[in-house]
């Protein structure tokens, strides 16, 4: 920050706040009062102007540079920064509005760098920060607020939903870490703080600090909810030991497959589009013949021959059917 001078009659309202000594500016244009008011290009750049004199200059993050004359008393100017680097994130555009948008601050965090809060808005006004994300993935943030109990709340939503992972908050709540997961395809996350008609309370606001978003295949967000913490959740792995194969339990579920008659294996459910699935066949369980049909990229399924094909939701073996036995596996693969 720098230091900004202002008449020490003027000093005590700041942006609304009686008694406070320091002059916040959460957005690029905002009045300080007593005549004085801020302006900016850039994310990093406020130009401090006054009608009254003795207050003048800019303020960059690389020169900061306010001039003063006698009789004016000293009060810290924050340099406003991106949202990115306020969030401690890196390939996400971020938007903020309503009333008053979200800007970047040093005095609370929970990394103990920076994070971003909440504008300065008024009865029945809200505030807002969002970004768009392309799932599948987990989105993980800490989020903290001071407010008006059980009236005015900071509420988390997933294209306009809020999600029971991480419910509105409202009173005096610390820091607390929130994972969300985010379904495949874009989708908007909002971080919303909204007042009610009347009073105020506590700080009266809201803070976001280190998010993140990590995207997934589908196993992975699948394993997450299905595999408790602490087992093997591999594809390959049997986290539970009964048999079946993580990968095989993601696409087919917890029930074994089976013959629905000679030579007639039901076909896979629908395929998730991070794996590939195909079926064998052995007539000894020692050499298998790979690959009898396959479900590939997501396409239709090919066969190996004419000997097989699909009806009424069951792949047919006509090989089988002529006589002899026969035994099938199918296989899936991880892209």
């Amino acid at each position: 920050g720098a230091i900004l001078w202002l008449p020490a009659a003027q000093a005590g309202s700041r942006n609304g706040g009686s008694g406070s000594a320091a002059v916040v500016i959460p957005a690029d244009t905002l009045s300080t009062g007593g005549g004085a008011s801020t302006g900016g290009s850039g994310a990093n750049a406020v130009t401090v102007t006054a009608s009254m004199g003795g207050i003048i200059g800019t303020v960059t993050a690389a020169s900061p540079a306010v001039t003063n004359q006698q009789g004016y008393i000293p009060q810290t100017l924050p340099v406003p920064m991106g949202l990115a680097e306020a969030l401690d994130t890196t390939g996400l555009a971020w938007t903020a509005g309503g009333a008053a948008p979200w800007f970047g601050q040093t005095t609370i965090t929970h990394d103990g760098v920076d994070a971003a809060r909440s504008g300065f808005i008024s009865d029945s006004q809200e505030s807002f920060v969002e970004a768009t994300v392309t799932g599948p993935g987990l989105l993980n943030f800490w989020w903290k607020v001071s407010s008006e109990a059980d009236w005015d709340y900071l509420r988390f939503r997933l294209d306009g939903s809020e999600v029971a992972a991480a419910p509105g908050i409202s009173g005096l709540v610390d820091w607390q870490q929130k994972t969300v997961s985010v379904p495949a395809g874009n989708h908007v996350v909002r971080w919303t703080y909204s007042k009610d008609p009347i009073f105020n309370g506590n700080e009266d606001a809201a803070w976001l600090d280190q998010v993140t978003f990590t995207a997934q295949s589908g196993y992975d967000q699948w394993a997450a909810a299905n595999i408790p913490a602490g087992r093997d959740a591999t594809f390959t792995g049997d986290w539970n030991g009964d048999g079946i194969i993580n990968g095989i339990a993601y696409v087919f579920g917890n029930t074994p497959v089976s013959p629905t008659g000679k030579g007639k294996i039901p076909v896979p459910p629908s395929i998730p589009a991070d794996v590939d699935v195909y079926l064998d066949r052995t007539i000894d369980l020692d050499t298998w013949a790979l690959d009898r049909v396959r479900w590939v990229n997501g396409a239709a399924p090919t066969f190996v021959s004419g000997n097989f094909t699909i009806v009424a939701g069951e792949v047919v073996d006509a090989t089988n059917l002529a006589g002899g036995k026969a035994f099938y596996r199918y296989r899936v693969v991880r892209r």
